[in-house]
Order: structure tokens, then C-alpha cells, then sequence
């Protein structure tokens, strides 16, 4: 692994609002053995050079009334070969451009209540040696109005507009419907459409098969929990269900073995969270539950995405002052798996991440950082068929003047 990276960000501020201009560069070049579906016995390679620049103006308050543009460019271009000493057995080289631009605001009508709106263009063009050359553009339209008091209700109607598919239509809402002394229960509804990306439409390799035929997905979201916020002790527990038409998944296919990108028609989610935080001193101890279970009538072998997934998750963080400017974060984490005959190591993951870092100047935000990732070098595959990645011992040093 060899990469770099280098920010900034600028700011002028006043009375009225602010403006913020961010920008980022960055590249990775890393050894790919085993990524894709494709065997480990290729000595794959692959770097990816990244480019991002963000405006942000802001006149008003974003609490109260305010007016908001937004820009953003990210340019992107990702070269990848199956065999790093033999470049010419397989190679693709991807150039992907994407920008945005959208203005949204809040007005205040009368008392606690409020008019919101935003609207947003996207433009996205690809250049690929191997999916083709593309382009396309989308936009998004939200209308709607919000009220907050000891209850709070926010609604209204999103838009999306799509330059290769139909238009969608679609309600959202969220209501606090139960104001207690630190507590509070909620509802939400939303809903989306998403195209298909570029990669499940054309891309084609060795071990991956695209699908030019697949069409928009569209998703509806019910969400309803209790938050509970009592000094030291946070509380959070919610259920959800999604009921999804034509979202594309990676599916094995026996005959061709290949990935390949399909329509795997109608798909329905529920789910569990919980999850609370404690302070105590100079610890603090975050944990949580989540269950997952989703629900279809297509038949397939083994999936990559959508029907992969943790049934069961459990996580537990502890960060810890313990020592003046020394302070300790150490997260573990439980996950099992839905089956999978393309994972050959288990369906459970232990995974360990532990930081230790050393302030060394309040002033100037400076700090030393040591890190080690997956920390009990467990070897469970995230994605069926890969490799796990091995322990990572790093450390870094940061500051801001």
C-alpha cells in the first residue's frame, strides 16, 4: 500500500452567514489480490487518484432562517490490472466525473412554524475502457413545511428527476410524537428511487458479468423508536421495516461462474436496533444491539450484497482519559452472517480496533496517534470469497495551525 493525501479548507464569516471553500487530493496505489470475485492467484494492482473541491455559503441562521448554496466537483480516475508484471493480460482504467449544485433554505412563517425547500442538480460523465463512455443527469425537489414545540412534525413532497427514466413523486414525514422530561418517541416515513450504477450496468470482467437491463429501484422506509437523554445515560432504541422493487444484487451464477448484476424483484427488511452510552469520569462506554432479516422469493446461490448481510450484530466501544494528555479507543465488534457457500471461513466476525493517542499541544490541536486494525487478526471475509485483511499496525501524527 503506498497513498497520500493533502486537504484545505478556507473560511470567511461574518454577521450574516459564512462561506467555505474545501478542497482534497489524494492517491492510493495497493496490492488487489483476490478483490472482485476474481481467483487470489493473480497478483492484482490498483491505484486510484481522487480529487474533491466543496463551496459552501451560508446567509442566515440554520436554526432559525437561512438560505443555503452548495457546490461540489469529484474527479476520479482508477486504474486496475489483473497481473502487475504482465499489464497488458487485463486492464481497466476508469474516469469518472461528478458534480452537484443545489440551493436549500428555511423561512420562518409564524411562531415555531417554518416553510423548507431545496432543490439540487447532478451531473455524472464516465470514460472507461471497459463500461464505455457515459453520461447522465438527475435532480432532486423537496417541499415541505416543519413545526417544532414540545412535539414536532416535518413533511412535504421530494422529487427526482431522472434525464434516461420517470419521474418520482414522493411523500416524507417525521413526527415527535411524545415530548417527556429527557425523552421522546419518533416516527418517520421516506421513500427514494435509485438508477442503477454504471458498474451493475456494463461492467465486465473475468469474474463479474453486468446487466444493461435492469431497471430503477424504489424503496419505502418506516421508522419508530424512543430516544431517552438523561444526563450521563443515553438511550436509543428503534424498529424499522423497507419494502424495496427491483434493487440489483451481485448473484453467483453456477453455469457461468461469474458474479452477475440481476433484478432480484421484491425484497422486504425488518429490523432492531438498541443501543445506549454511559459516562463515567473519564470513561465512556457505547454499546449496542442490531437484527436484520430480510425477506424474498428469488431464488439464487449466493449473493454478494443484498442477502449478505449481519443477521446479528453486537458492539461495544470504550474511550478512556486515563493519563493527562493520553487517552485510549477500543471498539469490538460481533457479527454473524446469513449463509453463504461462497465464504468459506464461518459466518462469524471478531473484530478489534484499538487507538492510542498523545496530545502533545492543546494550542495547536497536535496529537500522536498508534493504531492497530483488526486486532485479533481475525479472518472472517467481508466480501464472500476475499481474503480478510490482516492486522494493521500504523501510527501518525496530526496538527492544525
Amino acid at each position: 500500500l503506498e497513498s497520500w493525501n493533502a486537504a484545505g479548507h478556507m473560511q470567511a464569516s461574518g454577521n450574516d452567514g459564512r462561506v467555505d471553500l474545501i478542497g482534497g487530493a489524494g492517491e492510493r496505489e495497493f496490492g488487489a489480490r483476490g478483490y472482485y470475485g476474481v481467483s487470489d492467484k493473480f497478483p492484482a494492482l490498483e491505484k486510484i487518484n481522487d480529487a474533491i473541491t466543496l463551496i459552501n455559503a451560508v446567509c442566515g441562521a440554520e436554526d432559525d432562517s437561512y438560505v443555503k448554496f452548495s457546490s461540489v466537483y469529484r474527479g476520479q480516475e482508477d486504474e486496475y490490472m489483473l497481473d502487475r508484471h504482465n499489464p497488458d493480460f487485463y486492464r481497466n482504467a476508469h474516469e469518472t466525473d461528478v458534480a452537484s449544485a443545489g440551493l436549500e433554505g428555511l423561512q420562518g412563517i409564524s411562531g415555531q412554524a417554518s416553510l423548507l425547500y431545496r432543490a439540487v442538480f447532478e451531473y455524472e460523465k464516465l470514460d472507461s475502457s471497459n463500461l464505455g463512455a457515459h453520461e447522465r443527469s438527475r435532480g432532486e425537489y423537496v417541499i415541505g413545511g416543519k413545526y417544532e414545540n414540545k412535539a414536532a412534525i416535518n413533511g412535504g413532497l421530494k422529487i427526482q428527476t431522472f434525464e434516461e427514466n420517470d419521474t418520482a413523486v414522493n411523500p416524507f414525514l417525521y413526527m415527535r410524537i411524545f415530548n417527556g422530561i429527557n425523552q421522546y418517541g419518533y416516527i418517520s416515513y421516506s421513500a427514494m428511487r435509485r438508477e442503477p450504477s454504471y458498474t451493475e450496468l456494463y461492467y465486465h470482467s473475468i469474474a463479474n458479468k453486468g446487466n444493461p437491463d435492469l431497471p430503477v429501484s424504489d424503496g419505502r422506509s418506516l421508522f419508530a423508536g424512543w430516544v431517552m437523554n438523561d444526563n450521563k445515560i443515553t438511550v436509543n432504541a428503534n424498529i424499522f421495516s423497507r419494502y424495496e422493487t427491483h434493487p440489483a444484487d451481485w448473484l453467483w451464477n453456477t453455469n457461468s461462474a461469474k458474479w452477475e448484476a440481476v433484478d432480484v424483484g421484491d425484497v422486504r427488511t425488518y429490523g432492531l436496533w438498541i443501543g445506549g452510552s454511559i459516562i463515567a469520569g473519564d470513561l465512556q462506554i457505547h454499546e449496542h444491539y442490531a437484527f436484520l432479516y430480510k425477506d424474498s422469493d428469488y431464488d439464487f446461490y449466493a449473493s454478494r450484497y443484498v442477502f449478505d448481510y449481519p443477521e446479528h450484530l453486537y458492539r461495544i466501544r470504550l474511550l478512556w482519559h486515563f493519563y493527562k494528555a493520553i487517552s485510549m479507543d477500543f471498539t469490538h465488534t460481533v457479527k454473524y452472517y446469513t449463509e453463504n457457500p461462497k465464504r468459506t471461513d464461518g459466518r462469524t466476525a471478531n473484530t478489534g480496533e484499538i487507538k492510542l493517542m498523545w496530545q502533545l499541544s492543546e494550542k495547536n490541536n497536535c496529537h500522536i496517534t498508534l493504531a492497530c486494525q483488526n486486532l485479533w487478526d481475525d479472518d472472517f471475509q467481508f466480501f464472500p470469497g476475499q481474503k480478510a485483511m490482516p492486522r494493521i499496525v500504523s501510527a501518525a501524527i496530526e496538527g492544525t495551525w
